[in-house]
């Protein structure tokens, strides 16, 4: 596909599967934006995909932060008048541990970064788009929410809540084409071997 032209802000880009997404867009022609909370790896991915002769620039952001968040998309529409992608990716992952082991912590950690990240992006994002009538937006599930996965409730109940919020922005922008889905990755990078390795205990 083509994205010459296109500017794509991809959340959680500074590593892993965020890095994939950001450098196929990339790769693609896009002007791609990459919000990370971490500053230096956001730094290193931008750099990484520049030394490709592509477009990319890394805006250090707190996803869960509705002020790091609306400054981050201010922040493009004033460099480059536009948003056209929004990959909702970024999310932080507590502990496996059984529900009745989970803390609120726990629940923090996984919705502040994964739902409610994901509200506030999109949110700050759709006045533009809809002023352009054009976006895309895509949003980041998981086959733990789907299937249930033992000893991840609070990773898992947050990417169910985000598959339900993709269907309501599908549901109310589509007229103003803007589209919303949500995929649920299967890919194995370090940070998700990380992550499920502890699973084969259930």
């Amino acid at each position: 596909m083509d994205f010459t032209d296109k500017v794509v802000i991809v959340t959680g880009a500074g590593r892993g599967i965020g890095f994939a997404y950001a450098k196929s867009f990339a790769l693609a022609g896009a002007q791609v934006v990459i919000a990370e909370y971490d500053e230096q790896t956001a730094a290193q991915a931008s750099e990484k995909i520049k030394a490709l002769g592509k477009k990319a620039i890394a805006i250090k952001c707190d996803v869960s932060s509705e002020t790091d968040v609306n400054q981050t998309v201010s922040a493009v529409i004033k460099e480059f008048g536009k948003v056209d992608v929004l990959v909702n990716n970024a999310q932080r992952v507590p502990d496996i541990r059984p529900a009745e082991e989970t803390t609120p912590e726990d629940m923090k950690m996984a919705w502040s970064t994964g739902a409610f990240g994901t509200y506030l992006f999109t949110h700050a994002c759709l006045p533009h788009m809809k002023a352009k009538k054009f976006g895309r937006i895509i949003n980041v599930a998981s086959m733990s929410g789907v299937v249930g996965d033992p000893g991840t409730s609070a990773y898992g109940s947050n990417k169910e809540a985000i598959r339900g919020y993709t269907r309501q922005i599908a549901n109310e922008y589509g007229e103003y084409n803007i589209t919303c889905n949500v995929i649920c990755p299967d890919a194995m990078t370090e940070s998700a071997k990380d992550f499920f390795l502890p699973l084969v205990k259930y």
